[in-house]
């Protein structure tokens, strides 16, 4: 399956008229795979647990960006004991607290509804 994304390229570090990006014609696409006018590179993803400890519910929605499923209709999870009023922590039964698989429930303060949230970040 062919898939298709925005990435954002630091460009901090990139010479004056040069591209930030794999460009066929301006970099030879960074030693990537040239296909025509196109570059097609290897990609990796690495997931690392965001907190290791409990966070304020501001804390949740400004780090936290990949959503879960209500943990509380999965038998795999329980309710951690290490929780507060605006934040509920959800844990794998079959791993350890705040791992990635870890699941912060808060409630989306536009209509009320509780946002489930992941405790991981994709690099």
């Amino acid at each position: 399956t062919v898939s298709f994304f925005s990435v954002h390229w630091d460009k901090s570090n990139v010479a004056a008229g040069k591209l930030a990006y794999p460009h066929a014609s301006d970099n030879l696409c960074n030693e990537g795979d040239i296909r025509g006018d196109f570059c097609f590179c290897s990609t990796t993803v690495q997931e690392d647990a965001v907190f290791d400890g409990l966070p304020t519910k501001a804390e949740v929605i400004d780090e936290l960006h990949i959503g879960a499923f209500d943990p509380t209709e999965n038998g795999d999870y329980t309710l951690s004991g290490d929780q507060s009023d605006d934040v509920k922590v959800y844990i794998m039964i079959t791993e350890g607290a705040y791992a990635k698989e870890t699941i912060f429930q808060v409630v989306n303060e536009y209509n009320g509804e509780f946002l489930y949230l992941k405790n991981v970040r994709s690099n």
